[in-house]
């Protein structure tokens, strides 16, 4: 069957679930209160930021402009220059859980070395350390301990909670020109941090914290807006220089599984949804009697059906315009198929109903 509709609805983009209006994400995750996945059609300075989660947390931009994202995806990133690039999002009540995971796909093109050498990726009220404070960054304050040492190739992850202080030894640091999957966990009793290494050739089996520290407590909240690729504090921007895929909050802390598969969705799959009609344009697909039928006018391309954890079930190559393949062996459920083009460039990602 022809499934726009039910991709729409099952991927959860607008999905309701209470009154509080989270949504699951795509992999399956439930919890996701804002989603920012940076999509357009064409090179262009971004006009706004649109909150895929379907909650309204939509931003207003300043400099941003698309630029390819992960695996080389056109138009599927946002290029931050390090200056005047950022995007603001107003403040909501969903935006003060109590608990939170925020979760991010980033390359830096360069590192900051203004005072206290931070490069920010998301923020929620200033300054650091006051109640509802929670975020992510980046800078080299952990291996050096002075804000006026400026010792770039010891840059790291940074997770901003609250009024609450954890000692973060120095350790796993971020590279340029590299993507970096990052997650941090924030629940009454535990902050975890997770690090990546994006590999397109290499995907990892299982995640684990690169740091965790038990006694957290509750982040607090507050009114201040949320930033993207500064920091809200006039006299410390923090400015990004570099490119975000994908950011993502979740209203609760997630298990080392759920983290692990956000990541395997990222790692698999284009990082969004908003333009599926211009990816599935070429083929055409349907399904009968345990039967998967594929019409296009591309020839010598790839198939690759995946259920929705990630996992691959079934591989294809040197698929020719009309092509049938069997899958009856598959009990119900949803499979993504993954066509790949004579180049080896994804070209669609769409959902089957078996």
């Amino acid at each position: 069957m022809k499934t726009q509709s039910l991709l729409l609805t099952c991927l959860c983009i607008v999905g309701i679930l209470n009154a509080d209006a989270q949504t699951t994400y795509p992999s399956g995750v439930s919890g996701c209160i804002a989603r920012w996945t940076f999509d357009t059609t064409k090179a262009t300075i971004l006009s706004s930021l649109p909150d895929m989660s379907g909650n309204g947390h939509n931003g207003t931009t300043h400099d941003i402009t698309s630029s390819d994202g992960w695996r080389n995806v056109p138009f599927h990133a946002g290029s931050f220059n390090g200056t005047t690039s950022w995007s603001e999002v107003a403040h909501d009540a969903m935006l003060n859980p109590s608990n939170i995971t925020i979760i991010s796909l980033v390359k830096f093109d360069g590192y900051n070395n203004a005072q206290c050498e931070s490069s920010e990726i998301l923020s929620k009220g200033y300054p650091y350390f006051v109640s509802g404070n929670y975020g992510q960054s980046i800078n080299d304050n952990i291996y050096d301990g002075n804000c006026g040492i400026y010792t770039p190739t010891k840059t790291q992850l940074v997770t901003q909670m609250g009024v609450s202080t954890i000692a973060i030894p120095a350790g796993n640091y971020v590279d340029l020109n590299k993507w970096y999957f990052f997650a941090s966990s924030i629940g009454g009793s535990a902050m975890n941090q997770y690090q990546i290494e994006m590999d397109t050739n290499l995907k990892a089996s299982s995640i684990t914290p690169i740091n965790s520290s038990a006694g957290t407590s509750n982040i607090g909240s507050n009114t201040q807006n949320i930033s993207i690729g500064k920091h809200l504090n006039p006299s410390y921007p923090y400015w990004l220089s570099g490119s975000i895929d994908e950011l993502i909050l979740f209203n609760r802390a997630l298990s080392d599984n759920e983290v692990y598969s956000v990541y395997s969705y990222l790692w698999g799959w284009a990082t969004s949804i908003e333009n599926f009609e211009a990816y599935h344009s070429n083929y055409q697909s349907h399904f009968e009697n345990g039967q998967l039928t594929i019409s296009t006018s591309e020839t010598n391309y790839s198939l690759e059906v995946y259920d929705l954890a990630g996992q691959k079930v079934i591989s294809k190559a040197n698929c020719k315009s009309h092509e049938s393949i069997d899958l009856a062996f598959i009990p119900k459920q949803l499979l993504f198929l993954k066509f790949k083009n004579s180049k080896g460039i994804v070209s669609i990602i769409k959902i089957v109903s078996l």
